[in-house]
């Protein structure tokens, strides 16, 4: 039998975070939402990560609900598994307890300013619904570039402005205790810091893909957004609840309604390039243009006739001039989104 690695209980330190070690590996969660120490909870799906990793089991010194023993143990253990190629984690606990984490019943949006989540804020607002707050997690997606991040929340904050609420934050060093390309494990470092929010009941979660597109065979290939659904119910403990927006439609569909918001015109933010977002001047274009995403998007944006819109968010005249090579670089992504793109717009005949 693996030894055991202990997950202790979760401390505050002078410093604003709240960490939890698993022998001399810490685990760290601090942010403007979370105003209390967070649950024991918070910390174990990256603990359950590294444990299987070092071929290791998992006890958690605390008490945790029989039904979140459960989903971890038959969910997502195995799904971490199979998925990683590591070790299935045996789990254990001090006490197993029925008690359910009783939360305000506060909602919040997962929101960055991008296609994704401008398109589940376009689906909330058409059924009537507001989130109480926007949610904004560091969790790896720009590694330790806090300028980066720093200049797309004070974009992001403006979005939450305009509709007169809450922008509440979140940073973890989830991505400095488990190395691993964000791309194949955003979804456990995001919701885990999500559930230190104590005071949202409710998180709204961006799709990535099409219903249709979800497959394991395409999350081990390309990304674990193409199992989403799966994984967040395999770990959320009773009481926080995570809605799945946007399975709806395609990156193209999305960007076609996301192309008649007017806070989309001044904020939409897409860009991968780590370093022209931290450089960039108040004068420049919200993204680069030329990294795939942004490539992807305003191909997107010309098939759904509203790119003149986007004229502080992309450089749309170099765009027009250069867009043959820009998407000549597109089609040597193996990507489906990116294939996808360059077919639609081929068909099209915008280049």
């Amino acid at each position: 039998m693996n030894q055991f690695m202990h997950l202790a209980a979760v401390l505050a330190s002078n410093s604003g975070w709240h960490v939890a070690k698993m022998g001399d590996i810490e685990l760290a969660i601090r942010g403007s939402v979370v105003r209390k120490t967070p649950p024991i909870s918070a910390f174990i799906p990256m603990a359950v990560l590294i444990a299987s990793r070092l071929n290791r089991d998992l006890h958690i010194e605390g008490a945790i609900s029989s039904t979140l023993l459960a989903k971890l143990s038959c969910e997502l253990s195995p799904f971490v598994e199979r998925y990683f190629g590591g070790h299935r984690v045996a789990i254990t606990a001090d006490k197993i307890s029925s008690e359910i984490d009783v939360r305000p019943g506060k909602s919040a949006l997962m929101f960055s300013a991008g296609i994704d989540s401008f398109y589940s804020l376009h689906l909330l607002r058409n059924i009537g619904i507001t989130p109480d707050a926007f949610l904004n997690v560091h969790a790896g997606a720009h590694d330790d570039n806090l300028e980066t991040w720093n200049v797309r929340l004070n974009n992001v904050n403006a979005v939450a402005t305009a509709l007169g609420i809450p922008l509440l934050t979140i940073e973890t060093n989830f991505h400095r205790a488990y190395k691993e390309a964000h791309v194949r494990c955003h979804t456990f470092r995001n919701i885990s810091a999500a559930i230190a929010a104590s005071e949202v009941s409710t998180i709204y979660y961006s799709a990535a893909h099409e219903v249709t597109d979800l497959s394991f065979d395409a999350a081990k290939r390309y990304g674990l957004d193409f199992i989403d659904p799966a994984i967040i119910r395999s770990f959320l403990p009773t009481g926080l609840d995570t809605i799945y927006l946007g399975w709806d439609a395609n990156r193209i569909k999305r960007t076609a309604e996301v192309s008649k918001m007017p806070l989309a015109f001044e904020h939409l933010d897409v860009c991968t390039n780590q370093k022209y977002q931290a450089n960039r001047g108040p004068c420049d274009p919200i993204n680069c243009g030329k990294c795939t995403k942004c490539i992807r998007t305003l191909i997107a944006l010309e098939l759904s006739g509203g790119l003149d819109n986007f004229g502080k968010a992309f450089d749309i005249v170099w765009w027009r001039k250069s867009k043959l090579e820009a998407a000549e670089r597109l089609s040597a992504s193996p990507h489906p989104i990116d294939i996808n793109a360059v077919e639609v717009a081929k068909s099209a005949k915008i280049f």
